[in-house]
This record gives structure tokens, C-alpha cells and sequence, in this order.
């Protein structure tokens, strides 16, 4: 197995001093430490709650080939301080299997996930007790998730971001070409969007 390292970033922000055409604030990346012991990390969520960091991992070619649902997913959890807590925390079961998660979020005491077939969650007191969660109108080919304090948001290939509550009540939000990752930060919805070739 290809072991691959997560690498840690602080993003930093800073005001330059610099006049005329230079910019006064700056954006940079600091590598901070890098962690090994992973497969092919996709993306990284940290729990507000306490601090802990889960990272999806998934295979090589479950991200490379189309709709593949090869159950070999997982989800691990290190300590605010980058060691790792539980290398398989999340790693699907018989009935739910974890494929390639793309996105998370925290609400309302889940982990929510977006796998390649459909949207996820487990309690974060149990991650065995995966479920399902149905969101009208759509039923795969899901990308990204957030969420602010009423919703879970999902991106929906590359075409419409779809919103669900905690009790599954939602569907479309909006259409809109391109989008990929969505973050939701101080009660607005950030999205990025692909360039789409004509």
C-alpha cells in the first residue's frame, strides 16, 4: 500500500507596510509538520468541538475511475496535536460502505461525509452507525459539503449545491455551472468553481 503524508499548512496574515502598487495585505502558506501513515488523503475537516482533525482517504483508483464503489474508504482522526488518534476510525460497514469521501462537515452532533454515491453521516459518538441521508431531488454524483447552524450544503457535479436539515428535510439551493468546493463561513456560502471548457 502507497503511504502517502498529510501536510499541515498555517495560513497566515499579513500586513506588508509596502506603498504604491505593492499589496498591504498578504496571504501566505507555512508548512507546519507532515504526518505520514495515510493512503491518498483527500481532504482534512477539523471538529470545532475539540479540536481533533478527521482526514478522508481514499484509493487511487476510486478517485481516478467514474462512479467506482470499491468500499475502500476511510476516515481517520488525529489529536489537535497531529498524532494520529484512530488511523480507521470511519471505514464503512457490510451495509454502508465508505467508497471516497470528498467532503465533511459537523452538525448537530454528526459527521456528515460525501461519498461517491450519496451523502453520509455518523454520529460522532458512534462511527459505525453509518446511515444514509436522502436529499430530494438528486440521488449521486456529489463532490463537497459544509454547513452553517441549519443546513448541510453539498456540491452536485460540478451543476447545483442541494441543502438538507437535520431532520432531511431540503433539496436544490441553486444552480450554478462550475461549482466545486463550498465553505461556509460567518453566514455566507463560499464557492469555488471550475472552469468550464466549451
Amino acid at each position: 500500500m502507497k503511504v502517502m503524508t498529510l501536510i499541515f499548512c498555517f495560513i497566515a496574515f499579513t500586513v506588508t507596510g509596502c506603498i504604491n502598487s505593492s499589496p498591504v495585505n498578504a496571504w501566505h502558506l507555512e508548512p507546519v509538520r507532515s504526518i505520514s501513515g495515510f493512503n491518498i488523503p483527500e481532504c482534512a475537516e477539523v471538529n470545532p468541538a475539540n479540536g481533533d482533525v478527521y482526514v478522508a482517504n481514499i484509493f487511487a483508483i476510486t478517485r481516478d475511475a467514474i462512479n467506482a464503489l470499491d468500499g475502500n474508504g476511510y476516515i481517520s482522526i488525529l489529536e489537535p496535536g497531529g498524532e494520529i488518534k484512530e488511523s480507521h476510525a470511519i471505514k464503512g460497514t457490510d451495509a454502508i460502505q465508505v467508497h471516497g469521501v470528498s467532503g465533511m462537515c459537523f452538525f448537530n452532533g454528526y459527521l456528515y461525509f460525501n461519498d461517491r454515491n450519496n451523502l453520509k453521516r455518523c454520529p460522532l459518538n458512534d462511527p459505525t452507525a453509518i446511515e444514509v441521508v436522502p436529499i430530494p431531488g438528486t440521488t449521486s454524483g456529489f463532490n463537497d459539503a459544509c454547513c452553517d447552524d441549519k443546513y448541510v450544503y453539498v456540491s452536485s457535479m460540478g451543476k447545483t449545491i442541494y441543502r438538507v436539515d437535520a431532520q432531511g428535510n431540503g433539496g436544490k439551493f441553486v444552480d450554478l455551472d462550475g461549482v466545486n468546493g463550498i465553505k461556509s463561513w460567518k453566514g455566507k456560502l463560499i464557492k469555488q468553481r471550475k472552469k468550464m471548457r466549451s
